[in-house]
């Protein structure tokens, strides 16, 4: 597979998006965001698309839109994908924190259920 990345950096890309943003720019923009420019993109190639005729030679869809398409599909894949782990991470993370409090809560009982005199030769041991 060719690195579109690297094409896109050696044939400066730019695409339409609230303004002219550069391959590097599209990192910064959000899911949604690129959503609106793969639409944006899509509808280019279907207007290329339509552009065929019986009077002149079929257009194709030229090289820098499909490369243009394929970088939005893989960022946005990436950053989908960054997403669903930070959110796995976090439900991990609250999950523990949710044991080591009950195990705390269990702790405690357990010396609440202790008789005076257990209470009396721990606090004898603990000096």
């Amino acid at each position: 597979m060719k690195n579109i990345f690297k094409i896109a950096s050696k044939d400066a890309y730019r695409y339409n998006y609230k303004g002219i943003i550069s391959t590097e720019d599209l990192w910064n923009l959000s899911p949604e965001q690129l959503d609106e420019l793969y639409k944006d993109l899509s509808a280019d190639v279907k207007q290329t698309k339509q552009e065929d005729s019986l009077l002149t030679k079929k257009v194709e869809v030229s090289t820098e839109l499909e490369n243009k398409i394929q970088i939005v599909k893989e960022i946005v894949e990436y950053k989908l994908e960054r997403i669903e782990k930070a959110k796995s991470l976090k439900e991990q993370r609250e999950f523990r924190e949710k044991l080591l409090r009950i195990k705390q809560r269990k702790e405690e009982d357990e010396l609440n259920n202790l008789d005076i005199e257990e209470i009396d030769k721990l606090l004898k041991e603990t000096k």
